[in-house]
């Protein structure tokens, strides 16, 4: 309910499509927290796996709160 994944419209937090290769914290309009746009992290299957896991460790200061410690559920979400 928090993210869009079929159109790009920002929810609660910023819409999921064609989020590969993108920069954090870089879509127009959506809100961000300041530890979140200066990441410095570019979403891949590796980094999008490790904030799932456990967002505020891998961005402390980030909003996200839901975590996602079971690892098949996470690899189905980054598969999706």
């Amino acid at each position: 309910s928090c993210h869009a994944v079929d159109k790009p419209q920002n929810r609660m937090a910023a819409h999921l499509v064609d989020l590969a290769g993108r920069q954090a914290g870089s879509v127009e309009g959506a809100r961000y927290t300041d530890a979140l746009r200066n990441s410095g992290i570019v979403w891949d299957r590796q980094t999008l796996d490790a904030y799932l896991a456990n967002p505020r460790q891998r961005v402390p200061g980030t909003s996200m709160m839901v975590s996602l410690a079971n690892e098949a559920e996470r690899a189905a979400i980054v598969e999706y």
